[in-house]
């Protein structure tokens, strides 16, 4: 299956189930249970939260949702496909507190 958009955790994520297991996971809801969990705990409106190495932007997309269009989301990301697939996620849904940057 090719990239395409793919509910998830309320949001939406721009992916290739077919990629990895892991890939699909994140679609099924069942990616790193416990830091989801923790994000989802620990996370409130109005804080910064930092993603390194982001690779498709699960957890900066659950932290803009989580943030309610408050706080800021700053993505790190090495290859330049993921920071297209990120930014892909976020068009649906634009955040003017998210950004993400390609660095090599």
């Amino acid at each position: 299956m090719p990239h395409q958009l793919h509910d998830y955790l309320g949001g939406k994520i721009f992916l290739d189930i077919d990629e990895s297991p892991m890939m699909r996971a994140r679609v099924e809801g069942t990616y790193e249970p416990l830091k989801t969990r923790a994000l989802q705990s620990l996370l409130t409106p109005g804080m910064t939260f930092v993603d390194v190495g982001t690779n498709k932007g699960y957890f900066a997309l659950l932290a803009a949702k989580l943030l309610r269009g408050t706080g800021r989301v700053l993505v790190f990301e090495p290859e330049p496909w993921n920071c297209q697939c990120i930014r892909r996620s976020v068009r649906p849904t634009p955040t003017p507190t998210s950004r993400c940057w390609n660095w090599p």
